[in-house]
């Protein structure tokens, strides 16, 4: 017997469930799809924007920020820039919020520009509701320094004496040997007898109207890699002296010694040169002053007087004198002691009265009847440390008997609160007058120091005579002399030291980071003429080894492939830096020393890196045409040497004793030259030092430091081109959320 069953209610319920499940699937898997979908949108989008972000900086930021001199913003947070749009017209992205900023970087002291950009894409939601995704990039750009270049100069000219004109011809030849990046924005002329050593890893850039002249000797070649391709590039201009940077420098001082606080320019008071000398020791560096005048030194005219406190009007006493001020009862004026805390004392007086006899009854007629305007006067007590001093103005004689003279710039000096008493015994010192030369004073001849014309308008310039050696330098300690005794300064994570208005003698071991800088140049009110107005450059003399105290014997510094030096020294000359013509530096034809070595990264500013070779010992009449070691007084343009050389480095003995030679040895670098002139280390025949070789001076060997390039000195002088453009390298680049 069949059975037949009836499943129509049980197939309906399973029907639906099977059909709700496959919604349910297909539900999920579209879900899940839609959601791969909006994350691969959401990616796109982001990678978009960071594509943004990268163009916004490149297009706006990188274009502009060689010429940012502070923090600045490009585009601001609230505004969005459309970067452009796709094939369906659809917008690609914005960018947003560029902007500069400028930090220190602790370590290594250098300016890091921080640029940073924001990209913005717009995108749907599941909500169709538009929202931004947004991604950011920064870059890190640092100014590129001096202390990359193993050998830079402005013009490839020598620089020192005797003049431009008779100062030979430079080129490169076989006794210099290159490496790292050597640069010029002049020409550089290659000898017909060898050529230089180029080492492996240099390269030679020129500015945009520089070039080459090559010779017979030496060709494209020895200007080529070891594949035969060229290691010349041509860039812009690189801006020297780099005056913007270099004030830069300045304004980081650490530590900065006043060497112009003598000097005044006006007024009746003389002015004083102060010479700076730092030495380099452990853990820090010593530093004493001393005051130096430069020849011709005079013998001042000084005058025996009393002082005439009770005359009034135009009366004095004969041997008398006393001031007077215009527009007071009887002209009379008296030293006020009130208040006790800043007493009026003489006030502003106008006027001087003076007798034309002298205490001894001398008269003195021609001296005052010569006295000019703007001349300087100094009345100093005999009975006490009063002093007073003022300029003179107009002049009359009164009477055959006495002179009435306006004065300005009075100045009053007195241990007690006091004014000159009635009948102190004063001497009165006319500093613009003089009895002669001083004969006491060695070497007291215009033409020992100065080789230019004795004429108010011409001074000492950058090329020519510069000296180190006045009676500070052998007695630092003697109180005639002395401004600063020796002083230890303990060294901080680094030193930038700013010598202002004088010179800098360096030697020494260096421990830390140092960079030391100096003004252009001061000037000064002659001795012997103070209507003279004369010229010291800001010169750094080496006067003794400087090495990094964990330099090697031989003076060279632990390069990066072997542990590397954190020690930096950098010399920032306002004049040139000089190898000063000492014992420990080879004077007098290695007598005593050889040698000098110098690590650091250098810099002069006017003019150049050179020996002290117008100071030498070489005898008379060994050089061919005019002498090597003298001056000529009569043509002092053309002066070769400073005429003390054979006195210099001898022992103390005082009899002047010379030499056929006067070679030093090596000076050993091991860091980098950057000068506005190539200067001379050496001076022989041929030139205008027609000395037989080896001559005047020092071999050269130079190594590029290459520790230069990541420890630089602190604050050290950067790049710039002809248009105000800082020149930069880039130090890092990303994503904004992984900047270190």
């Amino acid at each position: 017997m069949n059975i037949v069953r009836n499943n129509s209610g049980v197939i309906a319920p399973m029907a639906i469930f099977f059909v709700m499940l496959s919604l349910l699937l297909t539900i999920a898997y579209l879900s899940r799809a839609s959601s791969q979908a909006r994350l691969e949108l959401y990616r796109n989008a982001e990678k978009k924007a960071y594509l943004v972000a990268e163009a916004g900086l490149n297009k706006i930021a990188v274009d502009e920020i060689a010429y940012v001199k502070g923090d600045t913003v490009f585009v601001h947070s609230n505004e969005r820039i459309e970067f452009g749009r796709d094939e369906n017209n659809q917008p690609l992205g914005m960018y947003s919020d560029i902007n500069v900023n400028l930090f220190i970087d602790p370590r290594t002291q250098r300016t890091i520009y921080r640029a940073k950009s924001k990209g913005v894409v717009e995108i749907l939601n599941k909500d169709l509701e538009r929202i931004d995704v947004i991604d950011s990039v920064y870059a890190h750009f640092s100014p590129v320094g001096f202390q990359d270049f193993m050998y830079f100069t402005d013009q490839e000219e020598p620089t020192g004496p005797p003049n431009e004109g008779q100062n030979g011809f430079i080129n490169f030849g076989s006794g210099d040997t290159l490496e790292g990046r050597v640069h010029t924005n002049g020409t550089i002329s290659l000898s017909n007898f060898g050529c230089p050593t180029m080492r492996p890893g240099s390269s030679v850039s020129l500015g945009e109207n520089g070039g080459i002249n090559y010779s017979a000797s030496c060709d494209e070649s020895i200007f080529e890699d070891e594949d035969g391709n060229s290691i010349i590039d041509t860039i812009p201009d690189i801006v020297y002296p780099p005056s913007n940077t270099v004030a830069v420098v300045k304004a980081e001082a650490t530590r900065k010694f006043v060497a112009d606080s003598k000097i005044f320019l006006v007024g009746p008071n003389p002015d004083s040169l102060i010479m700076t000398h730092i030495k380099f020791d452990e853990l820090g560096f010593w530093v004493n002053q001393w005051s130096y005048v430069i020849p011709p030194i005079v013998i001042p005219v000084i005058l025996d007087y009393q002082w005439d406190d009770t005359s009034v009007d135009l009366d004095v006493i004969p041997g008398g004198i006393h001031l007077y001020l215009a527009g007071t009862p009887a002209g009379e004026i008296h030293y006020d002691p009130l208040p006790v805390d800043n007493p009026i004392g003489y006030g502003d007086p106008n006027r001087v009265i003076l007798s034309d006899f002298d205490l001894d009854g001398t008269n003195q007629y021609d001296e005052w009847e010569n006295i000019e305007a703007g001349s300087a006067i100094q009345i100093r007590s005999l009975e006490s440390n009063k002093s007073m001093s003022f300029t003179v103005a107009l002049g009359w004689s009164l009477s055959n008997d006495r002179h009435f003279f306006g004065i300005s710039n009075f100045s009053y000096s007195s241990p007690v609160n006091e004014g000159f008493l009635d009948n102190e015994l004063i001497e009165v010192v006319l500093l613009n007058s003089n009895a002669g030369l001083n004969p006491d004073v060695q070497f007291n001849d215009f033409a020992y120091y100065h080789d230019h014309l004795d004429d108010p308008n011409f001074y000492c310039r950058a090329d020519g005579f510069h000296h180190f050696d006045f009676p500070g330098y052998f007695e630092p300690d003697n109180p005639e002399y002395e401004v600063m005794p020796p002083t230890f300064y303990h060294a901080r994570d680094y030193e930038v030291i700013y010598v202002q208005g004088g010179q800098v003698l360096v030697e020494g071991t260096v421990d830390g980071r140092y960079t030391i800088v100096t003004d252009d140049f001061v000037e000064y009110r002659r001795s012997d003429d103070p209507l003279k107005i004369d010229r010291v450059w800001g010169n750094i003399w080496v006067v003794d080894d400087v090495r990094y105290i964990d330099s090697n014997e031989n003076g060279s510094v632990r390069q990066p492939a072997f542990g590397g030096s954190s020690n930096v020294l950098g010399l920032v000359a306002g004049g040139n830096i000089i190898l000063a013509n000492t014992e420990a530096n080879g004077g007098r034809n290695q007598l005593f020393g050889s040698d000098v070595v110098i690590n650091a990264s250098m810099i002069a500013m006017n003019e150049g890196f050179l020996s002290h070779y117008w100071q030498n010992t070489i005898n008379p009449g060994v050089c061919l045409g005019e002498e090597c070691g003298d001056p000529i007084p009569s043509d002092p343009y053309n002066s070769r040497g400073d005429g003390r050389g054979r006195y210099r480095n001898n022992g103390g003995n005082a009899i002047p004793t010379g030499t056929n030679q006067d070679f030093r040895g090596q000076v050993i670098v091991w860091g980098s030259v950057v000068q506005r002139k190539r200067g001379y280390m050496k001076r022989n025949i041929q030139g205008p030092y027609m000395v037989n070789a080896p001559g005047i001076g020092y071999n050269k060997d130079y190594n590029y430091d290459y520790n230069l390039r990541e420890y630089p000195p602190p604050h050290f002088p950067t790049l710039e081109t002809a248009d105000g453009a800082t020149i930069l390298s880039l130090q890092a680049y990303g994503n904004l959320s992984e900047e270190d």
